[in-house]
C-alpha cells in the first residue's frame, strides 16, 4: 500500500490486527501532485474531524491502483463502505488517463487486474461529482464538503454491511436459506452453515441475513475473512477479542491464549441472545476457538458459518446447511449486463455476445462481476483470450483454492481437471487406480470442498473455471521454457487405424533422424486409465504432431489429447503440425464427411455433455485451420 503519512497530532495506527475499529474513515487522496485536490482533501479531513469522526488520511507515496484494489477487497469481503468523490473529473476522464498510463506498464496480468479495479470503483453509485473552479476556497460550510460529511455520518450511524453493487437474486437466496430455520424453536441456539465454491456469493448471503436480522438480537458480530486472518496472523486470539468487543463494546480486551478465550466466550456469551457470523472458515480449530458448542450462547442465538468445506459443518454438528448453487442463465445474463452495460437487458446482438461470456462464467457471481467490469460499456466483440483461460483476478483466487489442497487431493484434482470431467464415477475411480484406496477418499474430499460434483446420472462435473485453472497449474509445472522441454515431438494418433500403415514408420524415421519422440501408444494397454503424466508429456514437448485419420475423432482419448495440445499452442506457443491422413482439412474443421460421422458416433455412444462437445469442436476447428501435411491416398 506504500508509505502512509498522517496529519499533525493524528495517532499512529497500531501494528497487527486490532480487536476493534481504530478509525471511522480512511481518507485517500489520489491527486497528490494537484494543489486543488490537496486543498479539497485537507478541508474534507478537518470537516470530518470537526464532525466527531476519527479519520486516517493517506496522502503517502504508495500505488493508487494497489490501494484501490485493497479497498475493494474489504468492500466485497467485510462489507466496508466505499465512497468515491470524482473531483473535477468524470469516470470517462479517469479511464482515458488510465489507458495512457498502462501503455508504459509491461506486466499484463497486473494491468488486467487494475482494469477490473478501476471499472468497479467507477461503477459505485457515487452521489458526489465535484466540479472544480479555479482557486475555489473550500470550507466546512461548502455544499460539497457538507454533503460528503453528512453521507459519511449516515453510513456510520447504520449497522448494515455493504452487500453488492447489483443485488441480483440476493433476496431469493436469503429466503431460501432462512426457510431452513422456520420450524426451529425460538429459544434454541441455531447453527446455519452456508456452503459453496469460491466466488459463488456465500459471504453476500451471510451479510444479507445479518443486515435483515441484526436488530432482533442483543448483540451481533460479523467476522470476515477468517481463513485469511488465521493464515496471516499467529495472534489468533484477536478473533475472540473481536467478538467480545463487537457484542459488549468494551474499550480494551486482552486474552492471553486461545483456551482462556474459549472460557471467556462461553462465560460471557451464554447470557446473551446474539447473532454471530463466521465467514470463510476452513479449519476445525477456528470453529472450536470461536463457537465451541451451542452451550456457549444464550437462548435464541443464531450462528452462521460460511465455508467451502462441507465436512467442517458436518463434523461441528450444524443444524442446517444451505447449499449455494450457480446462478441460472437468465439471472447470470442480468447480472453480467448490469456490470457491463449498467442495465439488465440489451440489444439482441449484445445479448448474443454476452451469452458466450455468461456461459464461460458458469453461473459464478464473482466471475460475472469481474468479466462484466472488465468489459464495461465496450463490448462490440469479446477480446481475444478473455474466455480461453481464467482472468488474472479470478485465476489468483482459484489458484489459492488449489494450493490449499493437500498433495494427494491436489494430484487427484489435476488428473480430474485434465481428463476425467464428464466420466462415470466408477470409471473415474478406475482411472485413478494409481492412488489405490486413497482415490475414494480424495474424491470425497474434493466433493466436500466444492471442486467436483456428481450429477443425477452419476457423471463427474467440475466448474469450467476450476478445470481451466487446473490446466494452467499443469502448464506452469511444465511450461514453454526450453529448460523444461524433455521431448522434441509429441506424437498423437489413433493407434488401431494408423499404427501399422503410417505412424510406426513416421516414429522410426523421426528417431533415426535423432529426434526424441513421445509416442502415445499406451491406449493398447491402458483401457480407461489415464494419467496426468500424459498431459505433462504434451507440455514438455517442443512440437506436437497430430495424425488426423478418419476415426481419430471417434476416440475420447485422442480428443482429450487434441484439446490439451491446442491449449499448449495458445498458452506456451507450442508448434503444432497436423497430418491429414486420408481426410480433408475442411472435414476436420467443420466435422463433416466420414470424419464428422465418426465424431457424431462418439457423441452418441458416450452421451458427451454440451460443454465438452463445444471444446472438442473448437479444438477440431482450430487444428483443421492450420496449414499442415495432407495425405489423401493413405493406402
Amino acid at each position: 500500500m506504500g508509505l502512509i503519512k498522517k496529519p499533525p497530532n493524528q495517532p499512529e495506527p497500531k501494528s497487527g490486527p486490532q480487536p476493534y475499529l481504530v478509525y471511522d474513515v480512511f481518507l485517500s487522496s489520489a491527486g497528490r501532485g494537484n494543489a486543488e485536490s490537496m486543498r479539497y482533501t485537507k478541508c474534507l479531513y478537518y470537516s470530518l474531524e470537526k464532525a466527531g469522526f476519527s479519520v486516517f488520511w493517506d496522502y503517502g507515496g504508495g500505488s493508487n491502483m494497489d490501494l484501490l484494489e485493497l479497498m475493494l477487497q474489504y468492500r466485497r469481503n467485510a462489507g466496508q463502505f466505499t465512497l468515491p468523490v470524482f473531483l473535477g473529473v468524470t469516470p470517462g476522464d479517469i479511464r482515458k488517463a488510465f489507458a495512457d498510463f498502462t501503455k508504459r506498464i509491461s506486466e499484463k496480468d497486473k494491468v488486467e487486474c487494475w482494469k477490473v479495479t478501476l471499472s468497479r470503483i467507477c461503477q459505485i453509485q457515487s452521489y458526489q461529482w465535484v466540479y472544480l473552479n479555479n482557486n475555489h476556497q473550500w470550507s466546512d460550510n461548502d455544499m460539497h464538503i457538507r454533503n460528503v460529511v453528512e453521507h459519511v455520518g449516515g453510513l456510520l450511524n447504520g449497522r448494515n454491511l455493504f452487500l453488492a453493487e447489483f443485488e441480483v437474486e440476493v433476496g431469493y437466496r436469503v429466503q431460501e436459506a432462512t426457510k431452513l430455520l422456520v420450524h426451529s424453536k425460538s429459544k434454541e441456539v441455531l447453527l446455519l452453515g452456508i456452503w459453496g465454491m469460491v466466488g459463488i456469493g456465500k459471504t453476500t448471503i451471510a451479510k444479507a441475513i445479518y443486515n435483515e436480522n441484526s436488530r432482533k438480537f442483543e448483540g451481533r458480530s460479523f467476522l470476515a475473512n477468517i481463513r485469511e486472518l488465521w493464515e496471516e496472523n499467529t495472534n489468533h486470539v484477536y478473533l475472540q477479542e473481536r467478538i467480545l468487543f463487537d457484542i459488549f463494546d468494551l474499550p480494551t480486551i486482552s486474552i492471553d491464549n486461545i483456551e482462556i478465550g474459549k472460557k471467556m466466550l462461553k462465560k460471557r456469551l451464554s447470557r446473551k441472545k446474539i447473532l454471530l457470523v463466521l465467514d470463510d472458515v476452513n479449519k476445525k480449530e477456528q470453529l472450536n476457538a470461536l463457537c465451541g458448542s451451542s452451550e456457549w450462547f444464550g437462548p435464541g442465538s443464531m450462528i452462521i458459518v460460511t465455508t467451502r468445506d462441507r465436512s467442517l459443518l458436518q463434523d461441528h454438528g450444524v443444524d442446517h446447511v444451505y447449499t449455494m448453487k450457480e446462478m441460472k442463465k437468465n439471472k447470470s445474463l442480468e447480472l453480467f449486463n448490469r456490470y457491463a452495460f449498467k442495465k439488465a437487458a440489451n440489444k439482441q446482438y449484445l445479448d448474443e455476445l454476452s451469452e458466450d461470456v455468461v456461459a464461460y462464467a458458469g453461473g459464478l457471481p464473482l466471475a460475472l462481476e469481474v468479466l462484466g467490469s472488465r468489459l464495461l460499456g465496450s463490448l462490440d466483440s469479446i477480446p481475444d483470450g478473455l474466455i480461453d483461460s481464467p482472468h488474472p483476478v479470478l485465476q489468483k483466487v482459484l489458484k489459492k483454492c488449489v494450493e490449499d489442497l493437500n498433495d494427494m487431493e491436489k494430484a487427484i484434482f489435476l488428473d480430474i481437471a485434465c481428463f476425467l470431467v464428464g466420466m462415470d464415477q466408477e470409471k473415474v475411480i478406475q482411472a485413478l487406480a494409481a492412488f489405490g484406496d486413497l482415490a475414494k477418499d480424495g474424491i470425497k474430499a474434493l466433493e466436500d470442498q466444492c471442486f467436483i460434483t456428481f450429477d443425477e446420472m452419476n457423471k463427474l462435473r467440475m466448474h469450467v473455471l476450476l478445470r481451466d485453472t487446473g490446466r494452467e497449474v499443469i502448464c506452469e509445472q511444465k511450461g514453454g521454457d526450453p529448460a523444461s522441454w524433455i521431448y522434441d515431438v509429441f506424437l498423437s494418433f489413433r493407434g488401431e487405424e494408423t499404427r501399422a500403415t503410417f505412424t510406426s514408420h513416421l516414429y522410426t524415421s523421426l528417431v533415426n533422424a535423432g529426434i526424441y519422440v513421445f509416442r502415445d501408444d499406451d491406449e493398447i494397454r491402458r483401457g480407461d486409465r489415464i494419467s496426468v503424466s500424459l498431459l505433462q508429456a504434451i507440455r514438455a514437448s517442443r512440437i506436437s504432431v497430430v495424425v488426423l485419420s478418419r476415426n481419430y475423432a471417434n476416440s475420447r482419448w485422442c480428443l482429450q489429447e487434441l484439446e490439451n495440445i491446442m491449449e499448449c499452442r495458445r498458452a506456451i506457443s507450442q508448434v503444432v503440425v497436423p497430418v491429414f491422413y486420408g481426410v480433408d482439412p475442411s472435414d476436420v474443421r467443420n466435422q463433416t464427411g466420414l470424419f464428422g460421422e465418426s465424431f457424431q458416433d462418439l457423441l452418441k455412444r458416450f452421451s458427451v455433455d454440451r460443454e465438452r462437445e463445444k471444446r472438442w469442436r473448437k479444438a477440431l476447428y482450430q487444428i483443421g485451420s492450420i496449414a499442415g501435411i495432407v495425405i489423401i491416398d493413405s493406402r
